[in-house]
């Protein structure tokens, strides 16, 4: 699968990242096959599970103090955490190499998100990382919620 120049962040996708699976998989095929946006609601819950999962496994790794070990699945569920960012607020992921400058115009999101953003994505390999990431996973889940049950303008 080609990544477009927009999506190929190192961090997610550089020659130290080996990766069998493709990340951010569902919006690079967006681009080919936009038909097949949107993605349904169960399809973002599924990335809320999903850390529920693997965030406690992560933990685990941390726990036992294995930073290494815990830096694969770290950065995998950092790539959940943006798609379900994007996706709550019924954008695909089209660019991670200036997300930066994309994020703080996403109306659903949760504070600071920028500056933890940076934090998880500079030292994805410490536990503090594992930390944002579980609160910002935590803090988006319930302003979905909120966001969802709230009248929508016309």
């Amino acid at each position: 699968m080609k990544i477009p120049d927009s999506l190929n962040h190192p961090l997610f996708f550089g020659k130290d990242n080996k990766r069998a699976e493709v990340l951010f998989r569902e919006d690079i095929e967006a681009l080919s096959f936009p038909h097949q946006w949107p993605l349904s609601p169960e399809q973002l819950q599924n990335k809320f599970d999903q850390w529920k999962t693997e965030g406690e496994r992560i933990r685990q790794l941390f726990s036992e103090r294995k930073p290494q070990e815990a830096r694969g699945p770290m950065i995998r569920q950092l790539s959940c955490f943006i798609q379900a960012l994007y996706w709550s607020n019924k954008r695909r992921v089209d660019d991670l190499v200036q997300w930066h400058e994309t994020v703080p115009s996403l109306p659903v999101k949760p504070v600071n998100i920028v500056e933890r953003l940076e934090m998880i994505i500079n030292r994805p390999a410490h536990f503090t990382a594992w930390i944002q990431l579980n609160e910002l996973f935590s803090e988006l889940e319930k302003k979905v919620a909120t966001h969802s049950r709230l009248p929508h303008k016309e």
